[in-house]
């Protein structure tokens, strides 16, 4: 299982806080769930694990690079939607878990 202790000792992750990482892994199973449903995915409990690790990194990443304001007397946040729906977000968290996993879409011959 992607635990936080997998994550800093296994996978050498340094990106996110603990406090920040079991929702993040959490949506990255979804979506490595979702992939397994549209796609073949190929590999290992460890692959799957290292896969979903990259792939928190990545959700992770995203939330901060598209946060465009915040403050903290009346703890306010905004995050710019326009940007969201334009990042092809998908693509780059399938590319992440392919690092770890072989993920074939399409017919096979």
């Amino acid at each position: 299982m992607a635990d936080y202790e997998f994550y800093v000792n296994d996978y050498l992750g340094t990106e996110l806080t603990r406090e920040e990482f079991p929702g993040l892994v959490a949506q990255a199973r979804w979506e490595l769930e979702r992939f397994k449903r549209l796609c073949r995915v190929e590999g290992g409990q460890e692959a799957e694990n290292l896969a979903i690790c990259a792939m928190a990194e990545e959700l992770g990443a995203y939330r901060k690079v598209y946060l465009s304001s915040a403050s903290a007397g009346s703890v306010s946040v905004h995050y710019d939607d326009t940007a969201r729906k334009n990042a092809p977000l998908r693509r780059r968290l399938l590319e992440r878990a392919g690092t770890y996993l072989d993920i074939y879409r399409g017919v096979e011959a």
